[in-house]
């Protein structure tokens, strides 16, 4: 038996400011949602790094732009965004066709194995190069341990089923 753990991502920032994860300093909606998106690619590759050895696997995937709801509750200057790039037609696919990569990464055969990778329109792509600095990787999962209350710590136990302690 395989698990498969596919995290969904986008558009990432090419820098990372651990002292002002969360806006604290100052925040701005598109940065904020392109560092959270690089996060969630760090992550992705921490954590195929941590179960390496096991039956488990942790890709990302992007599902590119994609005509969704997204945004369509802001209020102010950052609704500007959404609202302009949902304007052009040709930019953005339906939501079926974003969904294409996902179930692909799920699902196919052909990635049994296939962990710490980056995937849009349904081929493995590679990321900024941030997402491979191993320092910068390790001190936003140590941060976001202490962000989430406790010592979050992924390991195996005897039968290959991942457990939190």
């Amino acid at each position: 038996m395989h698990g498969k753990i596919v995290l969904i991502t986008g558009a990432n920032s090419g820098s990372l400011d651990l002292g002002n994860l969360q806006g604290e300093r100052r925040y701005n909606f598109l940065g904020a949602y392109n560092r959270s998106k690089l996060g969630n690619i760090l992550f992705t590759y921490v954590l195929a790094r941590r179960l390496a050895g096991t039956h488990v696997t942790a890709n990302c995937v992007s599902p590119g732009p994609t005509a969704t709801r997204f945004g369509d509750d802001m209020g102010g200057l950052p609704a500007l965004f959404p609202y302009l790039v949902k304007r052009i037609p040709f930019l953005l696919v339906d939501p079926r066709k974003g969904a294409e990569t996902t179930v692909f990464v799920a699902s196919s055969p052909d990635l049994t194995g296939v962990t710490g990778r980056f995937f849009l329109r349904c081929r493995e792509r590679r990321t900024k190069a941030i997402t491979y600095d191993l320092r910068a990787a390790a001190n936003l999962w140590s941060v976001s341990e202490k962000l989430t209350s406790g010592q979050v710590s992924v390991s195996v136990a005897r039968r290959g089923a991942v457990e939190r302690r």
